[in-house]
């Protein structure tokens, strides 16, 4: 990335107007302000929401009030995940607490395998939760070639007994190391 500066002779609002075209016809990928047809703002938006966790998570700013999100009022070992990303889950829904499911959506399927649009397949991932490893099965894709959410299937043991999973948890995952995935409940 580089920055440089162009001394423009203009008002402030000239200089608005040209910054809206320009974005308009260029489209940047880390713009998601002034460029409704980003397609990856959901995407931007989250990861952006992680990383400053992360950073607040990781910052020595002791003793000053630091606002967190909603989303993650638990304390948390966000020391634990590395700098992969942590995605937070807070959509199961009954439906999906009876088929003991873990909807990935869109915006968080940046952390496992990526999607081939009309092959759809299933991944064995290595899991742990407290002192508790095992595997889980991702699938992903779908045969129409339309992107969908990945689902996440933990085992009942884990699922109904060790996380205690109902409609409305939350949880947090993330990679606790190269090869496996770590989940908590928040």
């Amino acid at each position: 990335m580089a920055l440089s500066f162009y001394e423009y002779p203009k008002t402030k609002e000239e200089i608005e107007k040209l910054e809206t075209a320009i974005i308009q016809e260029l489209v940047p990928v880390l713009n998601i302000s002034k460029n409704p047809l980003n397609k990856f703002k959901s995407t931007l938006k989250q990861l952006r929401k992680n990383c400053a966790t992360m950073a607040r998570k990781n910052s020595d700013f002791k003793g000053q009030k630091i606002e967190e999100p909603a989303i993650n009022k638990s304390p948390s070992k966000v020391n634990v995940f590395s700098k992969t990303g942590v995605i937070f889950i807070d959509n199961i829904t009954k439906s999906d607490a009876k088929s003991r499911n873990i909807r990935i959506t869109v915006d968080n399927k940046f952390l496992f395998p990526a999607e081939l649009l009309g092959h759809p397949k299933t991944y064995p991932l290595n899991f742990s939760t407290g002192p508790k490893e095992f595997i889980a099965t991702y699938r992903i894709g779908s045969k129409d070639g339309k992107s969908r959410s990945g689902v996440l299937k933990l085992g009942d043991d884990v699922y109904n007994d060790l996380l205690k999973i109902k409609a409305g948890t939350n949880l947090k995952i993330g990679k606790a190391v190269e090869d496996i995935y770590k989940i908590e409940k928040t």
